[in-house]
């Protein structure tokens, strides 16, 4: 249907209008033409000689556990559909960010 859905955990929230300075970052961008930008992928699939890869098998995670016991030499695609349930925020004890630096330029992979 095309919309979207989510869901807190007990402890969660869900801030509306935040005021931080990332959120004021991004509400400036929108206001001064971020809304009208066309979104660019900056990862490219890309096999053998440069030809384009099919998308991914689309499988369910046990699928593809299964699959992912039967290794072989030949690298194989799948695309799973999959909602988080909990996401571990520390690791040994150290504070681990939600966020990931992502790429600036296209890149094959």
């Amino acid at each position: 249907n095309g919309g979207m859905s989510g869901s807190l955990l007990e402890a969660g929230s869900l801030v509306f209008s935040p005021s931080t300075p990332e959120a004021e970052r991004v509400r400036a961008w929108w206001s001064q033409g971020g809304a009208t930008q066309s979104l660019t992928a900056l990862s490219q699939e890309v096999g053998g000689g440069g030809a384009r890869v099919a998308s991914g098998r689309a499988c369910t995670v046990s699928e593809m556990r299964r699959a992912a016991d039967l290794v072989s030499t030949q690298a194989e695609l799948f695309s799973v559909v999959a909602r988080l349930a909990v996401v571990q925020t520390r690791k040994q004890g150290e504070v681990q960010p939600l966020l990931y630096m992502a790429c600036q330029e296209p890149r094959p992979g």
